[in-house]
């Protein structure tokens, strides 16, 4: 960030008493002005102290004579900075009250910082720091390519012949040196087989075996040569074959290859970067709403966000959960390393142990060759997000318990324990400590997670919020269309306030998709929405249907009908159908049934 100071970058006028002022001007202007503290000033303008708003519910409480003067009043200790103070320092301050005053050089009070402010400060910062992220990368993937050409030039002005083959032995590539050597032209051999140049070619023959040779005997013309034939092998599958003709030395060609599959890893590298760059675009500002309730989630978020504490996010189904767990991660200072996502529900319990905590080579049957890291370790100096916690099996729990207290993680078949290092966030649509008191869920784990606890309303007790996040969601519906945008009559609109929205914010993007889908014109109307038949089935007379499709049918109603009832706990829905949690994963995947 440039060298821009703090009044450069404000220049914001205070909301301020002075020490004789009444204690009652001071309330009334906080109340007012909605202010998270009043700053008071001396009779020569120089801050004293910050009045806040718990000390002014005390005052009330007590009910203290409201004319009594500002100096009787306990002020809190403020932050006082210099005008000139660049604004890279304010990331550093320490504050415990809102605003952060600003003084001139004689001291004297002329603006303030609130916490507005600082969260536009924070973006700012966060934005330039993913541009500059992005251009770097930008940068290194140029390289790469300008690299990769050099390499090809190499390869046609290297000493030593070449040649490269698909999967199935037709020629892709051969450089002069080595057309020269085997006496054909290269035109006329791309594309055939390479049996067509000798018999005595073998490349295609290490396609099928998978095994390389190295230092082969090649007759050609009465030329004997010392060839090299490798397979090419990717995730474990055979994509093409090179041929090497050598004469003194392999050590070269070998530096090559080796050089060749560094360029292939650092392509995918960057490949992956770019990926994660774009999956975790979210902030703060991508979660739509005005009501208080999601003021004050949001205010808590970007506080949690600026520590590295563990964070519980609670809330039904469709309420946010994820989109804010991706918002503290990019507000945190973990927002340059990876945000790595794992649900707990849709995984069984082994599977989900070798996703997390990786395997080595021979661990179990199936196991990769070379072993794999799980993604604790991929996730190495960033945030893993645990969704649907309360759907681990305890075994595990035990296991998650252990990697937060000791900060390292033992590998399926590993000798050696890894540290590891990345913030956890979780979250579960369950009562958490409804499942301890059951024995469904370890207490110490509750309590180690449950250090900032972030409870997410449902869209029933924000309905203020429907209207804007209408507009949001029909925004990107028909994002890229050029025709008219598309409105919500009155009378729908107060249908999407009257409905009680059991799928909550996820239910309503749902409902609106659909209206867009099927609208004829451009205003949305209550026979658009069809959200009491949003979850029906047309039937047909039951002389035209199978006994497959009556009982599918049934079968989904009956799902549907227990997700609704459950407002979306999976869990509790597979209670109340008499099946285990796993199969009703299945049956939802099978029926496309959205939860």
């Amino acid at each position: 960030m440039q060298a821009v100071t703090i009044w450069g970058f404000f220049s914001l006028s205070p909301h301020f008493v002075t020490e004789d002022d009444p204690v009652k001007k001071a309330c009334s202007l906080l109340a007012e002005k909605r202010l998270e503290g009043l700053a008071v000033i001396d009779a020569g303008g120089r801050p004293v102290g910050i009045f806040t708003p718990s000390e002014a519910v005390r005052i009330l409480n007590d009910r203290l004579i409201l004319d009594t003067p500002m100096r009787s009043v306990e002020l809190a200790k403020p932050v006082i900075l210099a005008t000139d103070t660049l604004i890279s320092d304010i990331l550093s301050i320490e504050y415990e009250v809102l605003p952060i005053l600003l003084v001139d050089a004689a001291g004297h009070l002329c603006g303030s910082i609130g916490a507005k402010e600082l969260r536009l400060l924070y973006q700012r910062c966060n934005e330039l720091y993913q541009q500059k992220q992005v251009e770097e990368l930008r940068t290194e993937l140029e390289n790469t390519r300008r690299n990769l050409k050099i390499f090809e030039t190499v390869l046609e002005h290297a000493y030593e012949g070449i040649l490269i083959t698909d999967e199935n032995g037709y020629i892709k590539y051969i450089n002069e040196q080595n057309a020269v050597l085997l006496g054909v032209k290269r035109e006329h051999v791309l594309g055939k087989h390479v049996t067509s140049i000798t018999e005595k070619a073998g490349t295609h023959l290490v396609l099928k075996t998978r095994k390389p040779q190295i230092g082969a005997q090649l007759e050609i013309n009465g030329r004997k040569m010392v060839v090299n034939r490798i397979p090419i092998i990717e995730d474990g599958r055979v994509i093409a074959g090179l041929g090497m003709v050598l004469f003194k030395d392999t050590s070269e060609i070998i530096n090559m290859v080796k050089e060749l599959n560094l360029m292939h890893s650092k392509v995918e590298y960057y490949r992956s970067e770019l990926e994660h760059l774009r999956k975790n675009k979210y902030s703060l500002d991508s979660i739509v709403g005005q009501s208080d309730v999601m003021k004050r989630a949001k205010d808590l978020a970007l506080k949690v966000a600026m520590t590295d504490a563990t964070v519980l996010i609670l809330g039904e189904s469709g309420t946010g959960k994820e989109l804010f767990a991706h918002a503290i991660h990019q507000f945190s200072p973990r927002r340059d390393r990876p945000f790595i996502r794992v649900n707990c529900a849709a995984l069984p319990k082994d599977l989900l142990e070798s996703e997390l905590f990786g395997y080595e080579e021979g661990a179990f049957t199936g196991a990769l060759k070379k072993g794999r890291a799980g993604k604790f370790e991929l996730a190495e100096g960033g945030t893993v997000f645990l969704d649907e916690i309360g759907d681990m099996h305890l075994e595990m729990q035990a296991k998650l318990l252990r990697v937060l207290q000791e900060k390292e993680i033992d590998r399926i078949g590993g000798s050696f324990p890894i540290k590891v290092d990345f913030r956890l966030i979780a979250a579960t649509n369950q009562d958490l400590a409804r499942l301890v008191s059951m024995g469904r869920f370890r207490h110490d784990l509750f309590y180690r997670l449950n250090v900032c606890c972030l409870q997410l309303p449902p869209l029933r007790e924000r309905k203020e919020d429907i209207a804007v996040l209408s507009q949001q969601f029909l925004r990107i519906l028909t994002e890229g269309n050029k025709g008219e945008e598309i409105n919500i009559s009155e009378e729908a609109m107060a249908i999407l306030r009257q409905y009680d929205w059991p799928g909550n914010v996820r239910e309503l993007f749902n409902v609106l998709q659909r209206a867009v889908t099927f609208l004829d014109g451009y205003t949305i109307r209550p026979n658009d929405l069809g959200i009491k038949l949003a979850h029906a089935v047309p039937e047909a007379p039951l002389a035209e249907r199978d006994l497959k499709l009556i009982s599918g049918e049934v079968e989904r109603k009956a799902i549907e009908d227990a997700l609704r009832r459950a407002r979306g706990n999976k869990c509790k829905a597979a209670d109340l159908l008499g099946i285990h949690r796993s199969t009703l994963y299945e049956k939802i995947r099978k029926y496309g049934i959205i939860h």
